[in-house]
């Protein structure tokens, strides 16, 4: 899990800029929760920047423990799961499995840039290929999900001139990563992935290889194993963009949805990514065509006329 979510880390102790802290008590993301001021949990359990909780095993041979969960929606990053929370106590049942990293949550809302850790023994092994892990949040205004995260946007972290560089001006190296899915009866249902930087950044493009959406609940019953992904980007001439399309792979189970590229993208930066779900098909029920361009009849695809 430490090589899967290392340039996360560098990323936040970057953005820090050497204020403020890193590792830190619940209480500091959440204020308003007293018992969060108090051992055991004060002792047991920390934040990793504002995005991951960890509940590490403190005594030998625990192979469960329970955990103090803040008013959030936490997924488990081993099964990439909703963690079930008791709604009176706000404690979970966490496994401890034998030679595992520590039980690690990712938070509703925010997203984290992951890696392949496979074969990654140091930071020189680092590769530019990232798959995003976003927990959505649903808006409770109106009936779309949003995440946000950001990564340092340096491709080669070894290079201790362009480290010093982003410690001296952080703004300029960093590209945030905002997600956004609309799910309004009646109207078309759209992912929209935006990376945006400053208009003076200093960063380097990236390649995406997939996407983690978690939470995701637009009532979709069934998806296309093959759809097309619209990747606009800006150019350097005010008010003008470039469109180009890659091709993806989506599977489907519970709320998450992961989604392939068949081939790693590359992005220049700014760039928004756009995918239609409005081919994704409901199974019938006696109002679903009035929410999707089509609905699923036992496996048939019918399009509904406009």
């Amino acid at each position: 899990m430490r090589y899967a979510i290392l340039k996360h880390i560098y990323s936040v102790l970057l953005r820090l800029g050497h204020r403020g802290t890193f590792l830190k008590p619940l209480f500091f993301e959440f204020p308003a929760e007293e018992r969060l001021y108090y051992r055991p949990i004060v002792d047991e359990q920390f934040m990793l920047g504002s995005s991951l909780l960890v509940i590490p095993a403190l005594s030998l041979g625990v192979r469960e423990l329970v955990g103090y969960f803040p008013k959030a929606t936490w997924y488990d990053m081993r099964k990439w799961t909703r963690v079930v929370i008791n709604k009176n106590s706000s404690e979970a049942t966490v496994e401890v499995p034998f030679n595992e990293s520590a039980p690690t949550f990712l938070r509703g809302g925010h997203t984290i840039f992951m890696q392949n850790p496979e074969k990654i023994r140091s930071t020189d092994d680092l590769s530019d290929i990232f798959t995003l892990a976003i927990a959505l949040e649903k808006n409770p205004n109106d009936s779309s999900f949003t995440s946000s995260g950001f990564v340092a946007a340096i491709a080669n972290y070894s290079d201790g001139h362009r480290i010093l560089e982003c410690e001296k001006e952080p703004r300029r190296c960093f590209v945030d990563a905002r997600t956004e899915i609309t799910c309004e009866r009646g109207k078309r249902s759209q992912l929209t992935l935006a990376f945006t930087v400053p208009e003076d950044a200093k960063v380097d493009s990236f390649r995406l290889s997939g996407l983690r959406l978690l939470g995701f609940d637009c009532s979709l019953q069934s998806l296309p194993s093959n759809m097309m992904m619209n990747i606009t980007t800006a150019l350097s001439t005010p008010n003008r963009t470039t469109t180009s399309v890659a091709s993806l792979s989506w599977t489907g189970k519970d709320d998450q949805i992961l989604v392939t590229m068949l081939n790693p993208i590359i992005l220049p930066l700014p760039s928004t990514l756009t995918v239609d779900l409005s081919q994704c098909c409901l199974l019938y029920t006696s109002d679903a065509a009035d929410d999707l361009l089509c609905v699923d009849l036992g496996g048939r695809r019918i399009i509904k006329k406009k």
